[in-house]
């Protein structure tokens, strides 16, 4: 009887102390999610057999602008507009990247997502991802990443891309045509407007005197050349909206 009650003591203290050590893993995992989504970062979990989501973190919402119980591999791939491979050692495209990542041959997936929310909101994500591998046959089976929002630092890169960019090609003597051309031509690259006029304020005639516009069609979806606004100076000081409204076209 002695030996038995040891054992049930034995197997006693081994349930607690499994309970303890699940706790302190729960513990750990809630600590790890909460940091990554302070870092305005998505963990996730994804299965190779079937393209699901083992696992897709709450941030999901705010991210994506779809819950991350409806986020699945198509959704998230039909969101996106572009991805630039950002691994410093990679040295091929996203889908040969993206395959080697799946054969194993790549221990750290690392890229830059651009994605467009149903929303219609574009943002830039970093996606970091290790392969998780299946312990008999060392094959990958799913990839555990995080997914963080870098639409502002993308943005800020950008627009000093823009700024050089605009420096070099007004170096040569251009008329106010030309130059109105080319930062419309900038414009529309970082900000993809829709409408378009860069204006000179003539304070001795009292005009506005537009040197170069653009606007999109009604129905299209490109902006064209429009001959620019004249106005009388006071129309803009006393309404700054007069430029916004309906297409001309």
């Amino acid at each position: 009887m002695a030996d038995r009650g040891k054992s049930a003591e034995g197997l006693r203290q081994e349930i607690e102390s499994l309970r303890a050590e699940l706790a302190a893993l729960r513990e750990t995992e809630s600590i790890y999610q909460r940091t990554i989504e302070a870092a305005r970062g998505v963990p996730y979990l994804l299965c190779f057999a079937d393209g699901t989501y083992s696992h897709m973190g709450l941030g999901a919402k705010v991210i994506f602008g779809v819950p991350a119980e409806e986020m699945t591999r198509g959704r998230f791939l039909s969101l996106i507009q572009r991805t630039e491979v950002t691994d410093p050692e990679a040295t091929c495209g996203i889908r040969e990247y993206a395959k080697a990542f799946r054969e194993g041959k790549v221990e750290r997936y690392q890229t830059d997502v651009h994605i467009r929310t149903p929303q219609g909101e574009d943002k830039w994500l970093s996606d970091s991802a290790v392969p998780l591998r299946d312990e008999r046959t060392g094959a990958v089976t799913h990839s555990l990443g995080i997914l963080v929002d870098i639409t502002e630092r993308r943005r800020a890169e950008f627009e000093r891309e823009t700024l050089g960019t605009l420096a070099k090609r007004l170096t040569a003597p251009l008329g106010l045509h030309e130059v109105g051309k080319i930062v419309a031509e900038e414009s529309h690259r970082l900000f993809g407007h829709d409408a378009f006029e860069i204006m000179l304020f003539d304070e001795e005639r009292d005009l506005a005197i537009g040197i170069y516009g653009e606007d999109t069609p009604l129905g299209g979806t490109e902006p064209v050349y429009v001959t620019p606004n004249v106005f009388a100076l006071q129309i803009v000081r006393d309404q700054p909206g007069v430029l916004q409204g309906k297409s001309r076209l």
